[in-house]
Protein backbone atom coordinates (compact mmCIF):
# COMPACT_ATOMS: atom_id res chain seq x y z
CA UNK A 1 0.00 0.00 0.00
CA UNK A 2 1.63 3.38 -1.08
CA UNK A 3 0.05 5.41 0.80
CA UNK A 4 -1.13 5.36 4.21
CA UNK A 5 -2.84 7.96 5.28
CA UNK A 6 -7.54 8.08 5.28
CA UNK A 7 -7.25 10.94 1.97
CA UNK A 8 -8.98 9.19 -1.06
CA UNK A 9 -11.31 6.52 -2.21
CA UNK A 10 -8.52 3.65 -2.71
CA UNK A 11 -7.44 4.33 1.32
CA UNK A 12 -11.16 3.80 2.35
CA UNK A 13 -11.55 1.04 0.35
CA UNK A 14 -8.81 -0.69 1.66
CA UNK A 15 -10.05 -0.31 5.34
CA UNK A 16 -13.81 -1.31 4.56
CA UNK A 17 -12.42 -4.30 3.22
CA UNK A 18 -10.07 -5.00 5.87
CA UNK A 19 -12.86 -4.21 8.82
CA UNK A 20 -15.00 -6.32 6.59
CA UNK A 21 -16.11 -10.12 8.19
CA UNK A 22 -15.99 -11.56 4.82
CA UNK A 23 -11.67 -10.19 4.27
CA UNK A 24 -11.60 -12.68 7.54
CA UNK A 25 -11.19 -15.57 5.04
CA UNK A 26 -7.58 -14.52 4.18
CA UNK A 27 -4.93 -13.77 6.51
CA UNK A 28 -3.54 -10.67 5.48
CA UNK A 29 0.08 -8.95 5.90
CA UNK A 30 -0.66 -5.14 4.90
CA UNK A 31 2.82 -3.38 4.05
CA UNK A 32 2.64 0.21 3.96
CA UNK A 33 5.18 1.97 1.81
CA UNK A 34 4.87 4.94 4.51
CA UNK A 35 4.45 6.04 8.20
CA UNK A 36 0.81 7.54 8.54
CA UNK A 37 -2.07 6.81 10.55
CA UNK A 38 -3.97 3.83 8.91
CA UNK A 39 -0.80 1.46 10.13
CA UNK A 40 -2.56 1.83 13.86
CA UNK A 41 -5.87 1.70 12.25
CA UNK A 42 -4.70 -1.83 10.62
CA UNK A 43 -3.19 -2.58 13.77
CA UNK A 44 -6.06 -2.32 15.58
CA UNK A 45 -7.97 -4.36 13.95
CA UNK A 46 -5.35 -7.95 14.27
CA UNK A 47 -3.88 -7.21 11.26
CA UNK A 48 -0.36 -7.56 10.91
CA UNK A 49 1.02 -3.84 9.43
CA UNK A 50 4.87 -3.41 8.40
CA UNK A 51 6.59 0.01 6.71
CA UNK A 52 8.58 -0.55 4.13
CA UNK A 53 9.93 2.56 3.03
CA UNK A 54 9.53 2.67 -1.02
CA UNK A 55 10.89 6.00 -1.76
CA UNK A 56 10.48 7.55 -5.13
CA UNK A 57 10.05 4.82 -7.95
CA UNK A 58 13.50 6.96 -9.62
CA UNK A 59 15.22 5.75 -6.60
CA UNK A 60 15.95 2.65 -7.78
CA UNK A 61 18.07 1.57 -4.82
CA UNK A 62 15.18 2.23 -2.38
CA UNK A 63 12.80 0.67 -4.83
CA UNK A 64 15.43 -2.54 -4.96
CA UNK A 65 15.45 -2.49 -1.27
CA UNK A 66 11.69 -2.84 -1.00
CA UNK A 67 11.36 -5.39 -3.01
CA UNK A 68 14.38 -7.39 -1.29
CA UNK A 69 12.48 -6.73 1.92
CA UNK A 70 8.75 -7.53 0.62
CA UNK A 71 10.65 -10.90 -0.64
CA UNK A 72 11.80 -11.46 2.96
CA UNK A 73 8.67 -10.74 4.70
CA UNK A 74 6.83 -13.06 2.18
CA UNK A 75 9.21 -16.07 2.71
CA UNK A 76 9.33 -15.88 6.72
CA UNK A 77 5.17 -15.74 6.64
CA UNK A 78 4.76 -17.96 3.90
CA UNK A 79 2.85 -15.78 1.77
CA UNK A 80 0.45 -17.38 -1.22
CA UNK A 81 -0.07 -14.30 -3.30
CA UNK A 82 0.84 -10.58 -3.11
CA UNK A 83 -2.02 -7.98 -3.83
CA UNK A 84 -0.68 -4.34 -5.02
CA UNK A 85 -3.59 -1.33 -3.80
CA UNK A 86 -2.80 0.67 -6.90
CA UNK A 87 -0.04 0.53 -9.58
CA UNK A 88 2.60 2.46 -7.81
CA UNK A 89 2.62 -0.69 -5.49
CA UNK A 90 2.96 -3.11 -8.22
CA UNK A 91 6.03 -1.85 -9.17
CA UNK A 92 6.96 -3.23 -5.97
CA UNK A 93 4.93 -6.12 -5.22
CA UNK A 94 5.01 -7.61 -8.89
CA UNK A 95 9.00 -7.97 -8.81
CA UNK A 96 8.91 -9.11 -5.36
CA UNK A 97 6.25 -11.68 -6.12
CA UNK A 98 8.17 -12.98 -8.98
CA UNK A 99 11.35 -13.11 -6.49
CA UNK A 100 9.30 -15.12 -4.08
CA UNK A 101 7.68 -17.57 -6.83
CA UNK A 102 3.98 -16.20 -5.89
CA UNK A 103 1.60 -14.87 -7.91
CA UNK A 104 0.65 -10.89 -7.94
CA UNK A 105 -2.14 -9.05 -8.29
CA UNK A 106 -3.04 -5.36 -8.69
CA UNK A 107 -6.46 -3.69 -7.45
CA UNK A 108 -6.74 -0.40 -9.55
CA UNK A 109 -8.71 1.95 -8.28
CA UNK A 110 -8.06 4.74 -11.42
CA UNK A 111 -8.18 4.09 -14.90
CA UNK A 112 -4.83 3.49 -16.91
CA UNK A 113 -3.02 5.29 -19.88
CA UNK A 114 -1.00 4.03 -22.54
CA UNK A 115 0.20 7.79 -23.13
CA UNK A 116 1.45 7.36 -19.30
CA UNK A 117 5.28 6.16 -19.22
CA UNK A 118 4.60 4.95 -15.86
CA UNK A 119 1.25 3.09 -16.70
CA UNK A 120 3.21 1.27 -19.23
CA UNK A 121 6.30 0.01 -17.14
CA UNK A 122 3.49 -1.57 -14.67
CA UNK A 123 1.75 -3.50 -17.50
CA UNK A 124 5.28 -5.08 -18.10
CA UNK A 125 5.44 -6.37 -14.74
CA UNK A 126 3.84 -9.88 -14.81
CA UNK A 127 0.36 -10.11 -12.47
CA UNK A 128 -1.73 -13.03 -12.35
CA UNK A 129 -4.46 -10.83 -12.54
CA UNK A 130 -5.99 -7.09 -12.17
CA UNK A 131 -9.27 -6.00 -10.20
CA UNK A 132 -10.75 -2.90 -11.35
CA UNK A 133 -13.05 -0.57 -9.51
CA UNK A 134 -15.38 -0.36 -11.95
CA UNK A 135 -16.12 -1.08 -15.51
CA UNK A 136 -15.15 2.18 -17.17
CA UNK A 137 -11.26 1.73 -14.97
CA UNK A 138 -11.37 -1.90 -16.40
CA UNK A 139 -11.80 -0.53 -19.84
CA UNK A 140 -8.96 1.04 -20.29
CA UNK A 141 -6.75 -1.76 -19.86
CA UNK A 142 -8.53 -2.98 -22.82
CA UNK A 143 -5.10 -0.65 -24.64
CA UNK A 144 -2.90 -1.47 -22.96
CA UNK A 145 -0.37 -4.37 -23.54
CA UNK A 146 0.15 -6.84 -22.55
CA UNK A 147 -2.95 -7.92 -21.76
CA UNK A 148 -4.00 -9.00 -18.33
CA UNK A 149 -7.07 -10.66 -16.61
CA UNK A 150 -9.46 -8.05 -15.30
CA UNK A 151 -12.53 -8.94 -13.02
CA UNK A 152 -14.73 -5.91 -11.85
CA UNK A 153 -14.80 -5.42 -8.25
CA UNK A 154 -16.64 -2.60 -6.72
CA UNK A 155 -15.41 -0.89 -3.71
CA UNK A 156 -18.08 -0.71 -0.50
CA UNK A 157 -19.07 1.23 1.98
CA UNK A 158 -19.98 -0.31 5.63
CA UNK A 159 -24.11 0.10 5.25
CA UNK A 160 -24.17 -0.41 9.11
CA UNK A 161 -21.97 2.81 10.05
CA UNK A 162 -23.63 4.90 7.43
CA UNK A 163 -27.24 4.32 8.62
CA UNK A 164 -29.33 7.35 9.61
CA UNK A 165 -31.27 4.88 11.67
CA UNK A 166 -29.12 5.00 14.28
CA UNK A 167 -28.24 8.52 14.79
CA UNK A 168 -30.22 10.96 16.61
CA UNK A 169 -33.18 13.22 14.57
CA UNK A 170 -31.72 15.17 12.52
CA UNK A 171 -32.94 18.69 14.09
CA UNK A 172 -30.90 17.56 17.08
CA UNK A 173 -27.65 16.63 15.02
CA UNK A 174 -28.04 20.20 13.35
CA UNK A 175 -28.97 21.94 16.60
CA UNK A 176 -25.31 20.67 18.01
CA UNK A 177 -23.55 21.60 14.62
CA UNK A 178 -25.12 25.20 15.12
CA UNK A 179 -27.10 25.04 11.92
CA UNK A 180 -30.84 26.07 11.77
CA UNK A 181 -33.47 23.77 10.84
CA UNK A 182 -35.10 26.23 8.55
CA UNK A 183 -31.82 26.09 6.21
CA UNK A 184 -31.30 24.08 3.06
CA UNK A 185 -27.89 22.36 3.60
CA UNK A 186 -26.07 20.71 0.63
CA UNK A 187 -23.07 18.77 1.89
CA UNK A 188 -19.98 17.07 -1.09
CA UNK A 189 -17.38 15.25 0.15
CA UNK A 190 -14.07 15.01 -1.41
CA UNK A 191 -10.07 15.20 -1.43
CA UNK A 192 -9.74 19.27 -2.09
CA UNK A 193 -8.23 18.39 -6.19
CA UNK A 194 -9.31 20.22 -8.99
CA UNK A 195 -10.79 17.11 -10.47
CA UNK A 196 -13.63 16.54 -7.61
CA UNK A 197 -15.10 19.98 -9.04
CA UNK A 198 -15.43 21.76 -6.25
CA UNK A 199 -15.43 24.55 -8.21
CA UNK A 200 -18.35 23.77 -10.17
CA UNK A 201 -20.21 23.51 -7.46
CA UNK A 202 -19.02 26.69 -5.78
CA UNK A 203 -19.95 28.62 -9.57
CA UNK A 204 -23.84 27.11 -8.86
CA UNK A 205 -24.50 28.36 -5.53
CA UNK A 206 -25.36 31.46 -6.88
CA UNK A 207 -28.19 29.88 -9.05
CA UNK A 208 -29.43 27.94 -5.90
CA UNK A 209 -29.22 30.80 -3.45
CA UNK A 210 -32.05 33.07 -5.99
CA UNK A 211 -34.52 30.28 -5.13
CA UNK A 212 -33.50 29.79 -1.23
CA UNK A 213 -31.43 32.22 0.04
CA UNK A 214 -30.89 30.88 3.23
CA UNK A 215 -29.07 27.43 1.61
CA UNK A 216 -25.63 26.47 2.80
CA UNK A 217 -23.03 24.46 1.11
CA UNK A 218 -20.19 22.44 3.10
CA UNK A 219 -17.08 20.90 1.74
CA UNK A 220 -15.93 18.37 3.54
CA UNK A 221 -12.41 17.30 2.51
CA UNK A 222 -8.92 17.82 2.89
CA UNK A 223 -5.85 19.32 1.09
CA UNK A 224 -4.51 16.73 -1.70
CA UNK A 225 -0.52 16.79 -1.23
CA UNK A 226 -0.79 16.99 -5.37
CA UNK A 227 -2.56 20.45 -5.55
CA UNK A 228 -1.96 22.23 -2.70
CA UNK A 229 -3.07 25.69 -4.36
CA UNK A 230 -6.38 24.21 -4.92
CA UNK A 231 -7.76 25.00 -1.35
CA UNK A 232 -6.47 28.84 -1.46
CA UNK A 233 -8.10 28.95 -5.42
CA UNK A 234 -11.74 27.61 -3.62
CA UNK A 235 -11.33 30.04 -0.92
CA UNK A 236 -11.00 33.31 -3.57
CA UNK A 237 -13.59 32.09 -5.70
CA UNK A 238 -15.66 31.80 -2.59
CA UNK A 239 -14.81 35.63 -1.69
CA UNK A 240 -15.19 36.44 -5.48
CA UNK A 241 -18.85 35.29 -5.36
CA UNK A 242 -19.53 36.59 -1.87
CA UNK A 243 -19.87 33.71 -0.70
CA UNK A 244 -18.33 33.31 2.71
CA UNK A 245 -21.65 33.67 4.47
CA UNK A 246 -23.34 30.31 2.24
CA UNK A 247 -20.17 28.16 1.54
CA UNK A 248 -17.75 26.46 4.24
CA UNK A 249 -15.32 24.49 3.64
CA UNK A 250 -14.72 22.62 6.35
CA UNK A 251 -11.24 20.42 6.20
CA UNK A 252 -10.64 16.56 6.69
CA UNK A 253 -13.78 15.13 8.98
CA UNK A 254 -13.50 12.05 10.54
CA UNK A 255 -17.53 11.57 11.59
CA UNK A 256 -18.84 12.00 7.89
CA UNK A 257 -21.87 9.82 8.62
CA UNK A 258 -22.69 12.68 11.33
CA UNK A 259 -22.50 15.56 8.67
CA UNK A 260 -24.22 13.76 6.00
CA UNK A 261 -26.77 13.05 8.13
CA UNK A 262 -27.51 16.99 8.13
CA UNK A 263 -27.53 17.26 4.81
CA UNK A 264 -31.22 17.98 2.63
CA UNK A 265 -29.06 16.82 -1.06
CA UNK A 266 -26.00 15.90 -1.43
CA UNK A 267 -23.66 17.42 -4.19
CA UNK A 268 -20.83 15.39 -6.24
CA UNK A 269 -19.64 17.58 -9.57
CA UNK A 270 -16.19 15.54 -10.45
CA UNK A 271 -15.10 16.07 -13.64
CA UNK A 272 -13.28 12.70 -13.19
CA UNK A 273 -14.45 9.69 -11.04
CA UNK A 274 -13.24 6.29 -11.19
CA UNK A 275 -16.12 4.86 -8.75
CA UNK A 276 -17.31 6.86 -6.05
CA UNK A 277 -17.40 5.84 -2.77
CA UNK A 278 -18.96 9.02 -1.36
CA UNK A 279 -21.64 8.59 -3.00
CA UNK A 280 -22.58 5.18 -1.91
CA UNK A 281 -21.81 6.74 1.49
CA UNK A 282 -24.44 9.44 0.68
CA UNK A 283 -27.01 7.13 -0.79
CA UNK A 284 -26.80 4.65 2.33
CA UNK A 285 -27.92 7.54 4.60
CA UNK A 286 -30.99 7.72 2.69
CA UNK A 287 -29.94 11.22 0.71
CA UNK A 288 -30.65 12.32 -2.81
CA UNK A 289 -27.50 12.68 -4.89
CA UNK A 290 -26.78 15.06 -7.16
CA UNK A 291 -23.79 13.55 -9.22
CA UNK A 292 -21.68 14.74 -12.27
CA UNK A 293 -22.25 11.69 -14.83
CA UNK A 294 -18.76 10.58 -14.81
CA UNK A 295 -17.51 7.62 -15.22
CA UNK A 296 -17.84 5.68 -11.74
CA UNK A 297 -21.42 7.54 -10.69
CA UNK A 298 -23.13 6.05 -13.88
CA UNK A 299 -22.67 3.03 -12.76
CA UNK A 300 -24.00 3.59 -9.12
CA UNK A 301 -26.80 5.87 -10.12
CA UNK A 302 -29.96 5.43 -11.89
CA UNK A 303 -30.39 8.93 -12.76
CA UNK A 304 -34.45 9.94 -11.56
CA UNK A 305 -34.63 6.59 -9.87
CA UNK A 306 -31.75 6.47 -6.62
CA UNK A 307 -30.16 9.90 -7.80
CA UNK A 308 -29.86 12.46 -10.61
CA UNK A 309 -26.86 12.69 -12.82
CA UNK A 310 -26.42 15.81 -14.29
CA UNK A 311 -23.20 16.09 -17.23
CA UNK A 312 -19.71 17.09 -16.43
CA UNK A 313 -18.85 19.78 -15.90
CA UNK A 314 -22.26 21.46 -16.20
CA UNK A 315 -22.42 24.15 -13.95
CA UNK A 316 -26.11 25.17 -14.58
CA UNK A 317 -27.42 21.88 -14.50
CA UNK A 318 -25.71 21.42 -11.07
CA UNK A 319 -27.72 23.71 -9.83
CA UNK A 320 -31.23 23.60 -11.21
CA UNK A 321 -31.17 19.74 -9.74
CA UNK A 322 -29.79 20.95 -6.54
CA UNK A 323 -33.09 23.55 -7.01
CA UNK A 324 -35.39 20.87 -7.99
CA UNK A 325 -35.09 18.18 -4.80
CA UNK A 326 -34.78 21.10 -2.39
CA UNK A 327 -38.59 22.10 -4.00
CA UNK A 328 -40.04 18.60 -4.24
CA UNK A 329 -39.86 17.19 -1.37
CA UNK A 330 -41.42 14.48 -2.45
CA UNK A 331 -39.14 13.20 -4.97
CA UNK A 332 -35.66 14.01 -2.60
CA UNK A 333 -37.47 11.62 0.03
CA UNK A 334 -38.21 8.92 -3.08
CA UNK A 335 -35.07 9.43 -4.54
CA UNK A 336 -33.67 8.73 -0.71
CA UNK A 337 -35.64 6.12 -0.16
CA UNK A 338 -34.74 3.68 -3.74
CA UNK A 339 -30.45 4.82 -2.64
CA UNK A 340 -30.66 2.99 0.10
CA UNK A 341 -31.62 0.12 -1.93
CA UNK A 342 -29.02 0.67 -3.97
CA UNK A 343 -26.50 1.42 -1.59
CA UNK A 344 -26.82 -2.29 -0.27
CA UNK A 345 -25.13 -3.51 -3.25
CA UNK A 346 -21.60 -1.42 -2.53
CA UNK A 347 -21.41 -3.12 0.92
CA UNK A 348 -17.74 -3.39 2.10
CA UNK A 349 -19.26 -7.23 2.57
CA UNK A 350 -19.89 -7.56 -0.86
CA UNK A 351 -16.88 -5.77 -1.69
CA UNK A 352 -14.60 -8.29 0.75
CA UNK A 353 -16.56 -11.02 -1.06
CA UNK A 354 -15.88 -10.34 -4.59
CA UNK A 355 -12.64 -9.58 -4.04
CA UNK A 356 -11.48 -12.93 -1.89
CA UNK A 357 -13.32 -14.58 -4.91
CA UNK A 358 -11.32 -12.93 -7.20
CA UNK A 359 -7.59 -13.64 -5.54
CA UNK A 360 -8.67 -17.03 -5.46
CA UNK A 361 -9.40 -17.00 -8.86
CA UNK A 362 -6.22 -15.63 -9.93
CA UNK A 363 -4.26 -16.97 -7.18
Amino acid sequence: MPKAELSGGAETALMEMLRSSESKRIEWIVVFQVLGGMVDRVRSLGIAALVVHGGRVRQFHRLLWSVMRIVQIASQNCVDLILSWEGKAHLYGGPAAILSGIPAVWFSHASVSHWNPVDRLTMRIPAAGICACSRSVASSFDIMVPRRPVRIVNPGVDIIRFNAQDLPERAVVRQMFGIEASWPLLVSVGRLVKAKGFDLLISAMPSVLKHFPEARCLILGGEDVGEPGYRSMLERQIDDHGLSSRVLLMGLQADIPRWLHLADVVVQASRLESFGLSIVEAMAMGKPVVAAAASGPREIIDSGVNGILVPVNDVKRIGSAIVCLLKDRALAERIGEAAIRRARRFSSSCFAEDLVRALAEFG
